[in-house]
Parts: structure tokens; sequence; C-alpha cells
């Protein structure tokens, strides 16, 4: 991995596989490893918003968390 992607990868609470349609099992399988290798605790999503599958969740997930945010910078 190039060297800005592991330094985002090290910092990254949530991290989101999109186009999961257009890969293998396989192949996911080999990032899910190299991303978890960067960031054993942060949270991981797989979507693809072509087919649907992950995508509620994640969204439902980021805007949980926008709000959150914006909950904590304002008391």
């Amino acid at each position: 991995m190039a060297h800005i992607t592991e330094q985002q990868l090290q910092q990254a609470d949530l991290v989101a596989i999109t186009k999961i349609d257009r890969s293998s099992p396989d192949a996911l399988a080999a990032i899910e490893e190299a991303i978890h290798g960067s960031r054993p605790q942060g949270r991981l999503f797989r979507a693809s918003f072509r087919t649907g599958e992950g995508a509620e969740e994640l969204i439902s997930t980021l805007l949980g968390e926008s709000s959150e945010e914006v909950k904590g910078q304002s008391t």
C-alpha cells in the first residue's frame, strides 16, 4: 500500500470497501486482511451501491456517527 493510504488506515475509525459486486470473494478477503493488519480495531464495512448489499448499514452508521459528532460539538 502507498504510504499515504497506510497513514489514513492507521487513523481511520471506519473503513468502507465499496464496489464489492466487482470483486471476487478471495480479493475481498485479501483486502480485509490488509486493512485489519493496519487497523485491527477499526470498523470495516463492505458495500455495493449497485446491488444495495451493505449500503443501508454503511449509510445509517455514517449518519449516526455524523449526528453524534454534531451533538458533541454543540455541548
